[in-house]
């Protein structure tokens, strides 16, 4: 079994949340699913922007 989580940053947006704060509930998200015993290669992460957590490393898609 997979887990997919994607995550969509809007650039220059006046968004509520920051682009700290945006890596860290996606690091708090990883963390969780690794605590709840889901193996690495299952987690499937795409995003718009680079990025890496505890071996987890998102796959970079363009936006339409």
């Amino acid at each position: 079994m997979k887990r997919l989580m994607v995550a969509n940053r809007q650039f220059g947006s006046r968004s509520r949340y920051a682009h700290d704060n945006f890596e860290l509930i996606l690091t708090a998200q990883i963390h969780n699913m690794l605590d709840l015993g889901w193996n690495r290669k299952d987690i499937i992460l795409l995003t718009n922007f680079k990025f890496k957590c505890m071996g987890v490393n998102a796959t970079i898609i363009k936006n339409r």
